[in-house]
């Protein structure tokens, strides 16, 4: 009974490393967070329309924009909370994004 549950963790692994090889362009204008707790501070404020919090997140470095048709590679993602750790094509730094905006 373990065994093929190994083997598609192993799959399931392999996919989304194989993911995180290739570039990928971003589909619409999106904020992102370089840290995950930032990303789900971000996603709190929006929800409530607290933009002047969010704003305050942009200043003091927290969150970044990233334009519509940016080239990311594909860091790492999230399958249960639907975000992605993307790095922009010419970074070093990654930063956490709804996987919904990733091509």
């Amino acid at each position: 009974m373990k065994r093929p549950l190994t083997y598609i963790l192993v799959a399931l692994f392999l996919a989304v490393t194989g993911l995180a090889e290739s570039l990928h362009r971003i589909k619409e204008d999106v904020l992102g967070a370089y840290s995950k707790a930032d990303y789900t501070e971000m996603t709190s404020m929006f929800a409530i329309h607290d933009t002047k919090a969010v704003k305050q997140m942009v200043d003091q470095g927290k969150v970044i924009g990233i334009r519509k048709g940016s080239e990311v590679y594909l860091e790492s993602i999230d399958l249960i909370a639907r975000i992605a750790e993307v790095r922009p094509k010419g970074s070093t730094i990654a930063v956490w994004i709804s996987s919904d905006f990733v091509d």
